[in-house]
């Protein structure tokens, strides 16, 4: 079926003759990479998978800490005062401690 709608729909990029059996047989062959090949492709990829992962966390963790410090900001100073020294560093440290934290409260609680 995937086949079929491979050829039928996406001319332009693929061409499958050889009629029913034709799909068939590059159906089968799709099934069987995904069984043998796929486990194996998935787990030489898991790095680059938990790499990418982790980036974006932290990058998430990041904006967050920093759309609070700008909301802290323009608040009034009586109230609270926010002041992180230290330069990239320091973000670095307290975003991706923020981000541990929350992993660890999600799962704990």
């Amino acid at each position: 079926m995937l086949a079929y709608c491979l050829n039928t729909y996406l001319p332009e990029h693929i061409t499958i003759v050889g009629g029913a059996g034709a799909y068939v047989i590059f159906g089968s062959l799709l099934t069987l990479m995904n069984f043998l090949v796929r486990p194996l492709m998935n787990l030489v990829s898991f790095p680059l998978k938990l790499i990418a992962t982790l980036l974006t966390i932290v990058v998430i963790n990041h904006l967050f800490l920093w759309i609070v410090y700008e909301i802290a900001l323009k608040m009034d100073p009586t109230i609270i005062t926010v002041t992180i020294t230290g330069g990239l560093l320091a973000w670095l440290t307290l975003g991706t401690t923020l981000g541990v934290a929350n992993w660890l409260m999600k799962h704990i609680l």
